[in-house]
């Protein structure tokens, strides 16, 4: 569980400095590891980023950080609270923005595949963290769509991207996601997009409160016009261009089962705390996960969790359990709350006390 949050400016009006460190900050709850940020330079040609080992309230207070500080904001900007999952935060390849070709990434989730993905266009890792597989496949890919159609895995993404095909002529920004969170809170007055993983820190933000009115003895909220939040939708992506704003809204294809993961019944562990497979899927287990990802299930069955399906840190804890029917992402922890059953399909799993 990470945190991803920025903004978009559609207009010439900008947030403050302090409302960006504010929602950075905010987003520290789901993960306190490392903490980044990424954005253009004034010519838009190139990337700026800064991040670091530690926490999103100490990362605002370093000197070699907040120089950022002393100059306007840009039209766009991306952030990352980090909790990780593969690769250590002390190597800051690991941490976020993650950066290849063009485009600079963050992201909230896991990426399965990743392995696979590197193996098949021939490219080498900067770092050990499975998220760098997000903008090396986009970067090779025929275009966005196609990309992340190949990524297996759970994500909520946010990208800074250069002029490419699928981009207008000037820097753009990708918002994407799947089995991941990500809330978004329209500025009408200011006309600026923010979004986060999570909908409290944009209201802790942003979004005063309003009181309520009184009408006939009943308390009814007063709501602000000038702001709307609402949640992106499973399997979609959105595109914008420096340019021109808003370029495609899109809903991603699900088959992504081009490049195998965590899926079968051979694999081997190249981290010590990941499992992934090594064998090329065969047409009837590519079509038997197809139904499997496409079936609706409310079935509350009891399922066992395998090895391959349980994420572990360095100290072999499992932290993360990825449900074998949905393939849904729910920390260990949260299991004790749920009752130990999937957030998505509903289904009990067991197996996951080791």
């Amino acid at each position: 569980m990470c945190g991803i949050a920025g903004y978009y400016c559609f207009g010439n009006k900008r947030p403050t400095h302090e409302e960006i460190s504010k929602l950075h900050i905010a987003n520290e709850s789901r993960g306190g590891t490392a903490s980044g940020l990424g954005y253009f330079d004034a010519e838009g040609n190139d990337f700026v980023v800064a991040k670091a080992p530690v926490g999103a309230g100490m990362f605002h207070s370093l000197k070699s950080i907040n120089k950022w500080l002393e100059t306007p904001l840009p039209n766009h900007m991306i952030m990352h609270t980090r909790m990780p999952t593969q690769g250590s935060a002390q190597n800051n390849d690991n941490n976020h923005p993650v950066h290849f070709g063009d485009w600079l990434v963050v992201h909230n989730g896991s990426i399965r595949n990743d392995d696979a993905l590197f193996e098949h266009y021939k490219a080498d890792r900067l770092g050990e963290v499975d998220s760098e597989a997000i903008p090396m496949t986009l970067h090779h890919a025929e275009s966005i769509a196609q990309g992340l159609s190949f990524i297996d895995g759970a994500w909520a993404i946010a990208a800074l991207v250069r002029p490419i095909r699928d981009i207008s002529s000037t820097p753009g920004l990708l918002l994407a996601r799947n089995d991941s969170p990500l809330s978004l809170l329209v500025d009408v007055r200011r006309d600026i997009l923010f979004w986060s993983s999570v909908d409290v820190p944009l209201k802790n933000t942003f979004m005063r409160d309003p009181g309520r009115l009184a009408w006939h003895g009943l308390a009814l909220d007063k709501r602000d016009a000038n702001w709307h939040l609402l949640d992106l939708a499973r399997d979609h992506y959105l595109t914008f261009s420096q340019e021109k704003g808003l370029l495609l809204s899109e809903s991603v294809k699900l088959d992504r089962v081009a490049y195998p993961s965590s899926w079968g019944k051979q694999y081997h562990q190249p981290h010590s705390h990941v499992s992934r497979i090594s064998h090329e899927l065969t047409p009837e287990e590519i079509e038997q996960r197809r139904q499997l990802r496409l079936a609706h299930v409310n079935s509350p069955a009891c399922v066992l969790v395998p090895n391959d399906r349980r994420i572990k840190n360095a100290k072999g804890q499992v932290v993360t359990v990825l449900c074998p029917r949905c393939s849904a992402h729910i920390a260990r922890r949260w299991l004790y709350f749920l009752k130990s059953q999937c957030p998505s399909c509903h289904v009990t799993l067991t197996g996951v006390d080791n």
